[in-house]
């Protein structure tokens, strides 16, 4: 691995349990499905890092990835996560679905793209909307009760099968596609200052379809297995 040259390494599917140092000029490295527990190495070239499926319950907080736009530390062990914008302060994308997490990761910087944290715990979220190039958040099979204010750039939100039983109106104008079925609303949150085109909100309590809450841009709607009696 003192490669000087190698920008690509793929070590995923094996057993390893440690690494300590990758090569000077890397920019793209797989380490899925090992036996890591924990991440020991920093590296100024790595844009790309790929760790899923390990057994990793820690990310040391002095560790430095100041170039990194892509980390996917998804079906690890987590159960916190550090102050994102003090280690990777350029990432777009964060994958840390299939995790423990019950509190959102702190700090995240206004570079991300896409969050995917589905299938944790979490039970809230801080304040998003200054995230401004945020567009695909992905938060589906968690504990969470309420929504804070959500960025303006977001074109896809799923919250599937977590404990939301109402939601301030959401005014991020580009959403396109919103998804809470299997929560708890007993009334359609507002989504008609929205450009969504599909809306699955099936599995939940309600019970009357106020038509002023939607959005003329709909294309596609569910609303199956509710407590309606009358269209």
């Amino acid at each position: 691995l003192r490669n000087r040259s190698l920008m690509n390494l793929d070590l995923s599917c094996n057993l390893i349990h440690e690494l300590d140092e990758v090569p000077i000029a890397l920019t793209r490295l797989s380490l899925g499905f090992n036996r890591l527990e924990r991440i020991e190495f920093s590296s100024e070239s790595l844009v790309e890092l790929f760790l899923p499926g390990n057994l990793i319950n820690q990310i040391p907080e002095n560790l430095v990835f100041p170039n990194l736009r892509n980390l996917d530390v998804s079906h690890n062990k987590l159960v916190e996560f550090p102050d994102v914008k003090e280690f990777a302060p350029s990432l777009e994308v964060l994958s840390i679905g299939f995790n423990f997490l019950t509190k959102f990761p702190p700090n995240i910087p206004n570079t991300i793209v896409t969050i995917n944290a589905g299938n944790n715990r979490l039970i809230e979220l801080y304040n998003l909307q200054h995230l401004r190039n945020l567009q695909s958040l992905a938060l589906e099979n968690n504990d969470i009760e309420s929504l804070p204010e959500l960025p303006r750039s977001l074109t896809n939100l799923t919250l599937q099968n977590n404990r939301l039983s109402s939601a301030i109106p959401l005014m991020s104008t580009g959403l396109q596609q919103f998804t809470v079925r299997s929560n708890l609303f007993t009334e359609i949150p507002s989504i008609k200052k929205t450009s969504i085109h599909t809306f699955y909100c099936s599995s939940n309590l309600i019970e009357h379809i106020n038509m002023d809450n939607l959005t003329r841009t709909l294309t596609r709607l569910s609303f199956g297995n509710n407590r309606l009696r009358t269209v």
